[in-house]
């Protein structure tokens, strides 16, 4: 069992074994980097349950990133130990279990999470209110979390754009995207936060600095998304955050029996949600986890969108891509590869409103030829055009996790409409493969 020690401020007692993520802000002395700071501004002040649930994903997300999955026998489970410091320590004893359930759901790995008082915290943002805004999403910078904040938008609510990235890339995405928000809808009804995190390489001011390597199979990055999002809505005095992501997605079914690894997410998937609603209702945290796309195909979530118009005109500028970031080295630029399954399911989803455009993409995957190769860019259509193969089965949809009770057969529906969508953009960009 590998054991992480989280410090947010040097003042903590540094255990004498165990990798350390000190996060004390950004550069200096901390091995992880980023700040909490920005997330509450001219917003109110956030709530300390709500900033330790913060402490804690980003030690999950330091942990998921700094033990490597390849150094472990199965070369995928790992045993993490994490102790996190908190304000309120008999607090969070009674809900350790119940958020380590949570995370090993999430990321196929056991944890065990203990909780130590945190002591006199250091200082913090300075920050007015109450807030105008009665809103918190996540902003991705994807098409899912665009319909999420226009269809919000378009509701009457004032919202607050949480956004993480952890590559510098991105962040120009999201702004891009929040900009012509803002000009759609004015500067008091949206937005933006911004929220970097990073573990960082070694660095001689480090007490102990993290090994060098990175695990690449990032599973936790939703729950440290969430994180940056509770505190955000806590300091904005609304109990109540949307995690907008198409139901497809979320029902995670593998599209083979040995994708039930890094090819796969557990990101939004509904046991997914319910455990960490029930880790948040023992630590006494009112908090609300939302998925309003719930029970809807990705092609649904475009199809119904408020706004289609505005849409259409900023889904080019939306980035789905699983690496978006390979096209970098080969002078391509920051974009979606086209080949990944989210960018694929992203295409699907726009030919089912009549908006796929091949040029979008760095790879076209329906250009003649594509599938006569063999290596990493064809193993994703391959699997889904196996998985089309294969009828659909109510098993499937369990595959990933159990479902809420009395929804077996509402998933079923939309796993199938799900399939039909891939199936109507296959017979219109690849006949021959439909």
């Amino acid at each position: 069992m590998t054991t992480l020690h989280l410090r947010t401020s040097e003042s903590q007692r540094a255990p004498s074994s165990g990798l350390l993520l000190d996060w004390f802000g950004r550069g200096g002395a901390s091995t992880v980097s980023g700040s909490v700071l920005d997330l509450a501004r001219d917003l109110g002040t956030p709530m300390a349950p709500y900033v330790d649930l913060l402490g804690l994903a980003v030690g999950a997300y330091g942990a998921d990133k700094a033990v490597l999955r390849k150094q472990t026998p199965d070369r995928w489970t790992r045993r993490l130990n994490l102790h996190v410091p908190v304000t309120e320590s008999a607090r969070w004893a009674a809900a350790s279990s119940a958020f380590s359930e949570a995370l090993a759901y999430l990321t196929s790995d056991e944890w065990r999470i203990r909780f130590r008082s945190s002591g006199p915290r250091g200082a913090q943002t300075e920050v007015t209110g109450p807030s105008a805004f009665d809103t918190v999403s996540l902003f991705s910078g994807g098409l899912d979390s665009l319909v999420g904040a226009i269809d919000l938008l378009e509701a009457g609510h004032t919202a607050v754009l949480v956004g993480h990235y952890d590559s510098n890339p991105l962040r120009p995405r999201q702004e891009s995207l929040f900009e012509r928000l803002r000009d759609a809808y004015g500067a008091d009804r949206v937005i933006y936060r911004p929220f970097y995190i990073r573990p960082l390489g070694p660095k001689s001011a480090q007490l102990r600095p993290l090994p060098a390597d990175r695990e690449p199979s990032t599973r936790s990055r939703s729950f440290l998304f969430i994180g940056a999002a509770a505190v955000t809505a806590s300091a904005a005095g609304t109990a109540v955050v949307y995690v907008p992501e198409n139901g497809y997605i979320g029902l995670n079914v593998p599209l083979e029996p040995n994708r039930l690894g890094a090819c796969s997410t557990r990101t939004t998937h509904p046991h997914f949600l319910l455990l960490l609603g029930d880790a948040l209702a023992e630590a006494e945290i009112d908090l609300a986890i939302e998925n309003p796309y719930r029970l809807k195909t990705k092609g649904e979530v475009l199809e119904q969108c408020r706004n289609r118009k505005l849409l259409f005109e900023l889904a080019p500028r939306t980035v789905s891509c699983a690496h978006p970031e390979v096209g970098r080295w080969s002078q391509k630029g920051y974009a979606n590869c086209g080949y990944c399954y989210p960018c694929l399911m992203r295409r699907v989803a726009l030919h089912h409103v009549g908006a796929d455009d091949a040029s979008h993409y760095r790879f076209d995957v329906a250009r003649p030829g594509f599938l006569s190769r063999r290596g990493r860019k064809t193993e994703h259509l391959r699997a889904i055009l196996q998985s089309l193969e294969r009828p659909a089965g109510r098993t499937d949809i369990l595959t990933g996790g159990p479902l809420p009770r009395g929804e077996t057969a509402a998933f079923g529906g939309l796993y199938e409409r799900g399939r039909n969508e891939i199936r109507a953009w296959l017979a219109a960009a690849m006949p021959a493969s439909a």
